[in-house]
């Protein structure tokens, strides 16, 4: 008796679980149309070691804070998308580049040979 229940038991089992892989969570509408906490407030030394750069310069205009890495594969990916971006918005959005974990040279380098021409600062 109970095999006759079991092959539509399986597909409704089926169907619920697709939909809930499929199915978006809704955005909160409290979420919507905010403002972010500001970031904490920081002082780096640019890439090139020839001056400073403070967080709090750059008010006035949102801030794109890209975090990267010499090593970083994604990171090679994403500059020259980034470096499309910082080229049509500049005059309207702040781009800023933080380089962790890596030798000054090293993120000199890759800043260089990717042609990565917005302003970073070196977060050793």
């Amino acid at each position: 008796m109970w095999r006759r229940f079991l092959g539509p038991l399986v597909v409704l089992a089926l169907l619920v679980g697709g939909w809930a892989l499929v199915r978006r969570p809704p955005v909160p509408p409290e979420g919507r149309g905010r403002p972010l906490p500001n970031a904490p407030a920081f002082v780096l030394e640019t890439l090139d070691g020839r001056g400073e750069v403070a967080l709090s310069e750059l008010r006035g205009k949102p801030v794109v804070l890209n975090f990267w890495a010499s090593w970083c594969a994604p990171c090679r990916l994403e500059v020259p998308v980034l470096v499309d971006a910082w080229r049509r918005y500049r005059h309207r959005v702040h781009f800023l580049g933080v380089n962790v974990l890596d030798e000054r040279e090293a993120a000199v380098r890759f800043a260089r040979d990717l042609g990565m021409g917005f302003p970073s600062v070196h977060d050793p």
